[in-house]
């Protein structure tokens, strides 16, 4: 029979060893010592102590949930309402959050920070910015992805996205991503207009 106790990684096959280091280790300040050498994780509630801080988190999950709101997509919880709500748009189709520069589209606006800092490395905005020229015309491009759409329709005649859902195809991403959310999951917002030339959508009929 294997012997263990419930705070440590010690492991023998013998009872009389078990004993002898619990013994042990329960005196001051060796106690205090082994905790430290086996990173044992403390609840702040009860001061229970666990070897991982996964056994920690399911402890909490079973004896502190008061007051809590769990997620009935994947039964995660949170101490608060708004911790919560931000959570739910992980399981969102909708990205109602749009990047300055490139126009990728994200489910939360945190998001976009992040994506700013990683991949523009937080350039605003202006003109200055459209680093990115064509060669066939004098026009300019915030980002390399727009332009690639660019050329592929304008001088290509190509539409480079295409819909799983049904036949039709775009000219951009972000095109694609409105026809989605607007034909095939009913979700209107500002930008309803479909131009039937190239299948952009416009906040307007004038464009």
């Amino acid at each position: 029979m294997k012997w263990n106790i419930s705070f440590c990684r010690f492991r023998s096959l013998e009872s009389e060893d078990t004993v002898d280091n619990l013994v042990d280790i329960n005196k001051e300040p060796q106690f205090a010592l082994h905790r430290l050498q086996n990173k044992l994780f403390t609840c702040g509630q009860c001061n229970k102590s666990f070897k991982t801080p996964e056994l920690l988190e399911r402890h909490t999950l079973c004896k502190h949930t008061e007051g809590r709101f769990y997620c009935k997509l994947c039964n995660r919880s949170f101490a608060g309402k708004n911790n919560m709500s931000r959570h739910m748009t992980i399981h969102s189709t909708e990205k109602p959050f749009a990047c300055p520069i490139c126009e990728k589209r994200f489910r939360r606006k945190y998001d976009v920070t992040m994506h700013d800092r990683i991949v523009h490395q937080g350039k605003k905005k202006t003109t200055d910015n459209k680093n990115f020229k064509c060669n066939l015309c004098s026009k300019a491009f915030r980002c390399r992805t727009t332009l690639n759409d660019h050329t592929a329709y304008v001088h290509k005649g190509q539409k480079s996205y295409f819909c799983e859902k049904c036949s039709a195809s775009f000219c951009s991403r972000h095109s694609l991503g409105t026809h989605i959310k607007v034909i095939h999951d009913g979700i209107r917002d500002q930008e309803s207009y479909q131009c039937e030339v190239c299948g952009k959508y416009f906040k307007s009929r004038r464009g």
